[in-house]
């Protein structure tokens, strides 16, 4: 939210690596993710392999979906994903109302099974909607 009181006419802001590679990755404390993965590893050596950490980032979309109703917002579908997020005013029925406490609440699992609402798309196509949603305003 402190972004956008600093978000310039034409300004997007980018949230990085909002899709988790794995349960651990998405865990909020880094020092938890860290503490498992070592215990895991002990066990399997390849757990280690796949080290990242996006912490609980992953809620973004959902947050912005929910309470940002002046802009819109898409993931890129590559890599990590990013959210990327501009003003762009969304219409009210678009908008699910779903409760914050639902949303801080969730877990890796919450983000699979409601993926289709964090708008993942190729970059492409989410600069065309930025181009033509700058085109509707100007």
């Amino acid at each position: 939210m402190n972004a956008v009181w600093f978000l310039q006419p034409d300004g997007i802001i980018v949230a990085d690596d909002v899709i988790a590679d794995d349960y651990l990755s998405s865990l909020p404390a880094l020092n938890e993710m860290a503490y498992l993965r070592a215990f895991l590893a002990r066990r399997d050596p390849q757990v280690n392999q796949r080290y990242s950490w996006i912490g609980d980032i992953f809620k973004i979309p959902f947050f912005v979906q929910n309470f940002m109703q002046a802009y819109s917002y898409a993931t890129v579908s590559d890599n990590h994903g990013q959210t990327i997020i501009w003003e762009a005013r969304r219409a009210a029925h678009d908008i699910p109302r779903q409760k914050l406490e639902m949303i801080a609440g969730m877990t890796l699992k919450d983000m699979i099974m409601h993926e289709s609402q964090m708008r993942i798309m190729p970059l492409a196509d989410i600069m065309a909607e930025i181009s033509a949603a700058r085109q509707s305003i100007g």
